[in-house]
């Protein structure tokens, strides 16, 4: 399927260990609507029965959990014929698209392991006061985190931070960030200003983790 818009594509290669692309204008404005929808329904409901980092997160040090957010798991919310029903979802033809694979072909064996994967795993987080997730790295092959917020932002911190080159990734709206999952990487505490947490004006992540099931389909590179 053909990308719907112009996407501002930033291939960052300063150094051999820690390339990664920065893709600014992720949603069209029409995608960005539907997707703001579906953030503020699941910040809807009610939040005992809404996931928290601290239970759910694979990323834990001396039986603590390395972060603290809001979670949705995409993939438990819907069924396989329902998923028509997510904006977010049905925008997941962008993270398979040659566009943004071919952006990654230099960057050595790390290429192979985005061309190999066959499936998407998807989840969104929300940080609100005092949230965060410290130093971690994910247990897939590549991760594309999507930044979402209400403008004028209502918060601080909230800094995307990538800690081997101690790279600091501005965190902007719409913007999408992809590189290997084995890169450590954290995200500093939100600070809400006048806690107006119930606003809903807090920092957003919709997170998609690329990996290789055997029974998935064909590779997403596969004719790269």
């Amino acid at each position: 399927m053909e990308i719907q818009q112009d996407w501002k594509i930033n291939i960052v290669n300063n150094n051999d260990k820690y390339p990664y692309v920065i893709i600014d204008n992720w949603y069209t404005k029409s995608e960005e609507k539907a997707v703001w929808k579906e953030l503020e329904f699941y910040n809807s409901l009610p939040k005992h029965i809404i996931d928290r980092a601290e239970t759910t997160a694979v990323a834990f040090k001396n039986g603590k959990s390395l972060g603290k957010s809001y979670r949705w798991y995409l993939d438990f919310l819907y069924t396989q014929n329902g998923r028509y029903q997510s904006a977010i979802l049905n925008c997941l033809y962008k993270a398979t698209s040659p566009e943004l694979l071919l952006s990654t072909k230099d960057f050595g064996p790390y290429h192979n392991m985005i061309k190999s994967s066959t499936d998407i795993a998807s989840l969104i987080s929300y940080y609100e006061n005092k949230d965060y997730y410290d130093e971690h790295y994910d247990n897939f092959h590549w991760t594309l985190l999507i930044w979402y917020f209400k403008k004028p932002k209502k918060f601080e911190g909230g800094k995307f931070i990538l800690t081997g080159p101690e790279d600091e990734i501005e965190c902007k709206h719409n913007r999408a960030i992809l590189f290997p999952c084995s890169y450590n990487h954290k995200i500093t505490p939100v600070t809400m200003n006048n806690n107006d947490d119930d606003e809903k004006n807090g920092r957003y992540t919709i997170t998609h983790f690329y990996y290789h099931d055997k029974n998935g389909d064909r590779p997403f590179g596969e004719n790269l």
